[in-house]
């Protein structure tokens, strides 16, 4: 929609502003960041948002729009730190544009001082992030002062700038052919030469001859080759024609912004193997500048009217994540639907607060969401028992959730006998206070009872029916141990063979194509896999969530090599 929008304040035709949008949401790395937690989607928002701001304001100056260009250029800022090395660049050409384009030393001074402004805007933005950082690092944008985190070239000049151009551009031209990626990288090594890659302080990582010329579907490394290509060719011809193809200034501007944000990026930020996903702001803000190229090429043959690509064309779907990122969001689901009980968590007002415990780089967006799908938006999330390698001490906090999700599992730095695991399952361990703790076991008593009972066999199995978390099976297993109570040590679940669970829904269309033609969806499980590790009384429990399909029946029981240990049928309709 940016992309297209810029377009239109350029005063070009709506096929133009079609033809934008698709270059913008064809991008692959763009594709594959769509369903990730990949922050940099965000940064082109915001720096798109600051473009078409800036367009609008030299259009039509208002107060509005000044302050909407100062708080688009400070949330872009705040998004990620890389735009640091772009978005000054991309302003300051734009700006200069609409100051070389004005007359007068009087309008040419206003526009100095309203830029000034937008400057000012975006540092009050981000003022608080600032000073929480000059507070802990002394320094405002973090910890600068170790290499490992400035992702800055220990030296600037023109060498670094060609050699970080190059690479940089390397990361996109990997293709599916690992032969053609091989002589690809080998053409690089002669006509270069390998010292573009030995640049003391200026690789983070592995150097680009160690990793070659690279294809991935990965959101992390990506490349974009038809993309790279298509607007290298754009942006050259529209800079090198200007004149001959009737390009007005501000395209051309606009040209020369996403040029210079490049090649700032090349001079400021190390190289690494991965810097392909934070090329992503500068492919949606050449977008504009493609799809304009390709209009004039075609307008000076007056085609104009088939200026948008003709047929049609179908895209792939993505997975969401891999087959592990998968599994662990299904565990923490399963965290989560484990404890509920009614419509909110035991413990009553104390359940919106939840602490949040576990290291960098840990799934805890997940937990975000399911959280506050599922108990609403007035929750308190915090992180608890941070563990941080800094010198500094931080501040201590007083804040003490009844509930820690935790992904590292019960570390000593939550203070153990403060609380207790309630439910685990890998990667995921849900701690709580011992007054949440006996809530939950409050919580299950009342499922566990005669009107929810569904199969009394080997194992015993009620059906908890909920309508905001959906139906659940309970699984109860006698244990060896008498009740002791709560415990902060987790008791130990004898071992017990795996379950099956066949659940048959009402209308096999609601089946995954995978499974149409067995007629049922396999939750297959192991006991311990889905327990709840405090007991109540002598018994241990397994909670397993149903579809959210309407389900006709299920058929679950347990096997040994020795043959089958029970089985039961239970149509729903019927129970």
């Amino acid at each position: 929609m940016l992309a297209s929008l810029i377009v239109k304040e350029l005063k070009q035709s709506f096929p133009t502003q079609i033809l934008a949008a698709v270059i913008a949401m064809t991008l692959p790395v763009g594709l594959l960041q769509g369903s990730s937690t990949q922050g940099n989607l965000i940064v082109a928002f915001w720096l798109l948002a600051f473009v078409v701001f800036t367009l609008t304001y030299f259009r039509t100056p208002t107060s509005v729009g000044l302050v909407c260009c100062g708080l688009a250029f400070g949330f872009a800022l705040l998004s990620k730190g890389t735009v640091y090395a772009i978005i000054p660049a991309v302003a300051a050409t734009l700006w200069l544009c609409g100051i070389v384009r004005t007359t007068g030393y009087r309008c040419r001074t206003k526009l100095v001082c309203t830029g000034m402004g937008v400057v000012l805007v975006a540092l009050v933005v981000n003022g608080g992030h600032y000073t929480r950082n000059w507070d802990l690092w002394r320094h405002p944008l973090g910890p600068m002062n170790k290499p490992a985190h400035s992702h800055v070239n220990e030296q600037i000049g023109v060498f670094i700038l060609m050699a970080n151009l190059i690479r940089n551009a390397a990361l996109h031209w990997g293709g599916p052919n690992e032969t053609l990626n091989t002589l690809t990288l080998d053409t690089v090594r002669r006509v270069f030469g390998e010292t573009i890659d030995d640049i003391p302080g200026g690789t983070l990582g592995r150097s680009l001859f160690e990793v070659g010329i690279p294809f991935s579907l990965s959101e992390s490394h990506a490349g974009n080759f038809l993309h790279f290509w298509f607007l290298a060719a754009s942006l050259l011809g529209i800079l090198l024609f200007r004149q001959r193809g009737r390009f007005d200034p501000w395209t051309v501007g606009l040209t020369l912004s996403v040029v210079l944000g490049a090649l700032a990026f090349c001079g400021i930020l190390q190289w690494q193997q991965w810097n392909n996903r934070y090329h992503v702001p500068l492919f949606m803000l050449g977008a504009p500048c493609g799809a304009i190229f390709v209009a004039r090429l075609l307008a000076r043959e007056e085609v104009r009217e088939k200026a948008g690509p003709s047929g049609s064309s179908s895209v792939r779907s993505l997975h969401f994540c891999s087959e592990s990122d998968t599994h662990v969001f299904q565990q923490q689901h399963q965290g989560i639907a484990s404890l509920y009980s009614g419509n909110r968590l035991p413990c009553g007002a104390e359940s919106e607060k939840i602490g949040l415990h576990g290291d960098t780089g840990e799934y805890h967006y997940p937990i975000w969401v399911l959280l506050k799908d599922k108990l609403g938006e007035v929750l308190r999330l915090e992180y608890v028992g941070v563990r941080y390698s800094a010198p500094l001490k931080l501040r201590e906090s007083a804040y003490t959730p009844p509930f820690v999700f935790s992904t590292i599992g019960p570390a000593s730095t939550l203070e153990e006998e403060r609380y207790y695991v309630v439910w685990q399952s890998q990667p995921v361990t849900v701690l709580a206070t011992a007054k949440a703790a006996n809530e939950v076991l409050e919580g299950l008593k009342k499922i566990i009872s005669p009107k929810n009972h569904l199969i009394r066999s080997h194992l015993e199995v009620y059906l908890d029916r909920n309508e905001k978390m959906g139906n659940r099976l309970v699984y109860v297993k006698k244990g060896s141990q008498p009740a002791a109570g709560l415990s902060a040590q987790s008791h130990p679940v004898p071992a017990e063979p795996p379950i099956f669970l066949h659940v048959i829904p009402a209308d096999k269309d609601d089946l995954p194509d995978n499974r149409k033609q067995y007629g049922f969806d396999n939750l297959d499980f192991h006991f311990n896999d889905y327990r709840i590790e405090i007991q109540l009384g002598e018994r241990y429990l397994a909670v397993r969530n149903l579809p959210a399909w309407n389900v006709a029946g299920i058929r679950t029981g347990q096997s040994t090599d020795g043959g089958l240990l029970w089985e039961a049928t239970v149509s729903f309709n019927e129970w």
